[in-house]
Formats: structure tokens, sequence, C-alpha cells
């Protein structure tokens, strides 16, 4: 048997739905019973202005078949209707793309920045730490060697010292009270020599 063609006239309004019409389309395609001359067919293709359209068309196709968008526009699905949109230009896709580009090259770049400068900055508060520890203890060393406190006395010197110190004030008292003894006995002997020419 072969296929059975049905010319048909589909009356839509001067100004028609688009939608409507994909929709009246896709219901022909899924029609698999309709009685024709007392016979029972099903749907296998239709062909609206010369294109043929099937069950696998997309709304897209169908709605091209009665009215195609504008060459700068694209025809775009939104569940069960579509609509025509203007086609993104060359140089905005060049831009999206340089932008993601940029962003996946930049982010990376930029971590591993921030992780370099956060090393160094710890390598030196680290070193930073260490000199001025090192240089606390040298001042702490050359304290204790200053002159003044050299000339203190330890602990265990403070006999020694006090002793001698003992020692030189008693000689020096010694002395002193030698030579005292000495003017005090010329002076007597100056006295009575005196007493004696004077007789």
């Amino acid at each position: 048997s072969g296929s059975l063609v049905v010319d048909f006239v589909l009356i839509l309004k001067k100004e028609p739905d688009i939608n409507q019409f994909i929709q009246v389309v896709k219901i022909l395609l899924s029609q698999t019973n309709i009685d024709i001359g007392g016979q029972n067919v099903s749907v296998h293709a239709v062909k609206v202005n010369g294109t043929e359209l099937s069950t696998n068309s997309t709304l897209c196709e169908i709605r091209d078949s009665i009215k195609k968008c504008n060459n700068s526009e694209v025809c775009i699905i939104n569940g069960t209707t579509t609509h025509c949109s203007s086609a993104p230009s060359l140089s905005t896709a060049s831009d999206d793309t340089n932008l993601i580009i940029g962003l996946a090259v930049g982010i990376p770049l930029f971590c591993l920045l921030c992780a370099v400068v956060a090393a160094v900055v710890c390598l030196y508060a680290r070193r930073h730490k260490k000199h001025s520890f090192g240089q606390g203890s040298n001042d702490d060393e050359s304290y204790f060697h200053q002159p003044f406190v050299k000339s203190l006395v330890k602990r265990e010197d403070w006999g020694s010292h006090t002793s001698s110190n003992i020692q030189t004030k008693l000689s020096t008292s010694s002395s002193e009270e030698q030579d005292s003894h000495k003017h005090y006995d010329n002076y007597e002997a100056s006295t009575w020599n005196s007493s004696k020419n004077a007789e």
C-alpha cells in the first residue's frame, strides 16, 4: 500500500499568533487516527509552505515554516512557546571569552601573590624577632660589664674589703698619732731649752 497524501488548507488570521500555529501543527503531527474517506490513517508529516515537518521537528523549525525571525535575530524556545531575540554579536562573545579567560588566569595568580606576600611577611617577622631577642641578650651582657658595675663589691669579698679598710684606717690613725707625739716631744724640748737659757 502506498502513502496517502492529503492537501488541506489551514486558514489563519492576518496577524496570526505564531505560538498558536505551532500548537496546531504539533496536534496534527501527534494524530495517529484520522478518518479520511472512511479510512483511519495516521499523520507522518505535515508540509507547510514547502517545509516538511515531522514529530521530530523543533518548535523553532515549525515557527520558521510560517514566519522566520529577522536576520539579526534568533529563535529562542521558552517552554512551549517561542520568540525572536537579538543574536549576540561577535564582539560581545569575544568580550565574554576574554572575561572568562581573565578571571581563570587572574584569580589563581592573585591567590599565589597573596600567599607569597604572606610568606615573606612571616619570614621577616620571624627574623626580626630573633634579631631583637639576640640584641636584647647582648644588651643584658653589656650591662653587667659596665665600669660602674665592676666597681661594685661582690658579696664574698665583703669581709676582705672590710678588713683591709680597717687596717688602712688603723695604720693611718697610728701614723697620725706618732706624728702628734713627735710634735709634742719637739714642743716640750724647745720649751725646756728656752727656760734653761733664761736661767
